[in-house]
């Protein structure tokens, strides 16, 4: 071979000899700047972990982004403490005399480099602008669950005016009310979810008619975060939300004892009408009709008696719940008798029937007395 040939493919071969040579010069600056890249990763890891940690505590989803970055970022890592427990790296550095090995070097250098790509993409993307995201109100479904509830005839007008009464616009406050035990609240549950036009339902119980309770129970159904110290600044937020006209809101308050103020809890009313703004309607639960009537003014709400069962239905359903069949003469007697005694009340007729369930007709006939004692009717118009 001529030297000018010699020359020519020497030219040819010396970018690459010169980034081969680049390459093992320069081994041990790259592996101390991986080194040092990989400890400013695992602190920025550790920033996103506890980040994430504190947001899921607040019910928060994480992003996509977050969550596929801290997936490479593991990755990377791994993949750097394989090559730190490589077995061929204590042959590509000088040692105790010993010249490293070109080929091992060259090839560790070219890893060193791959991992050091990754890393610095890492710390560039580590500040993430969209780190997490509202996940919606909680479900609160069970507050609709209506498992044992039983559709009787007597009771099928008494919910479609309800229903009928929700769905006109005319009508913006609703009571509806009955004997303790009559299955009102049962009732009202199925109404809500066969109701249509309104955007959210919630239903709260004012058993006890604490103001910043109740406030927190809406704030929670509508997906709000009330932040404001005072009663009266809940209110307002409150307030401003259920008046809009975008999104209709039914409320419905469960089991009122006692006059509500509906202004310092933050539910929007007319001032002069008592009528609800078109963006909400309130519906109250009572024992009582004249509370739900204080409530708003006479001529402010709408009111429905749930009545109680028809003797024929009490007494099917105590003797379904009861699991009396037919040809047992004794407990069908028995149970006619107990059933008339629950005086047509489905909460006072289950609780009786699960608790003679399996019982001998000796425990059914006192049960049938003490209920005679009782006189549940005179206790109920009390």
């Amino acid at each position: 071979m001529k030297y000018e040939d010699i020359l020519k493919l020497l030219g040819k071969a010396w970018p690459y000899l010169k980034l081969l040579l680049k390459q093992l010069r320069s081994y041990e600056s790259r592996v101390r700047e991986l080194d040092k890249n990989v400890k400013k990763l695992r602190k920025e890891e550790k920033i996103v972990q506890n980040k994430v940690r504190e947001e899921e505590r607040h019910a928060k989803a994480i992003d996509d982004n977050v969550i596929e970055w801290l997936k490479k970022v593991k990755r990377v890592i791994s993949e750097y403490e394989n090559f730190c427990e490589d077995e061929d790296c204590a042959y590509a550095v000088f040692s105790d005399g010993y010249l490293p090995k070109p080929a091992i070097r060259y090839n560790l250098s070219v890893t060193v480099i791959d991992i050091t790509k990754k890393v610095n993409e890492l710390l560039q993307s580590a500040k993430h602008v969209n780190f997490s995201y509202w996940l919606g109100p909680p479900s609160f479904d069970a507050d609709f669950d209506n498992i044992r509830y039983e559709e009787f005839e007597s009771r099928k007008e008494t919910m479609d005016d309800i229903k009928a009464a929700l769905e006109d616009s005319n009508f913006g406050v609703i009571g509806v009310y009955g004997w303790s035990g009559v299955g009102k609240t049962s009732l009202i549950k199925e109404v809500a979810k066969r109701v249509k036009g309104f955007d959210v339902v919630i239903m709260v119980n004012i058993s006890h008619p604490d103001i910043r309770s109740i406030q927190g129970q809406i704030a929670d159904r509508l997906g709000m975060k009330l932040e404001e110290e005072s009663e009266s600044g809940r209110a307002a937020r409150l307030r401003e939300r259920l008046k809009n006209p975008k999104e209709k809101t039914l409320v419905i308050l469960d089991n009122m004892r006692v006059k509500l103020d509906f202004n310092m809890v933050g539910i929007p009313l007319e001032n002069n009408s008592h009528t609800s703004y078109k963006g909400c309607k309130v519906l109250m639960i009572s024992d009582s009709e004249p509370l739900l009537i204080s409530q708003t003014g006479e001529k402010g709400i709408q009111t429905f008696c749930v009545q109680a069962l028809t003797e024929k239905e009490a007494e099917m359903m105590f003797k379904n719940m009861a699991k009396i069949g037919d040809g047992n003469s004794t407990f069908e007697t028995l149970a006619t008798k107990i059933a008339k005694e629950c005086k047509g009340l489905p909460m006072v007729i289950v609780t009786t029937a699960n608790a003679l369930k399996g019982k001998s007709s000796l425990i059914w006939d006192d049960t049938h007395g003490k209920l005679q004692r009782q006189n549940l009717t005179a206790m109920l118009m009390q």
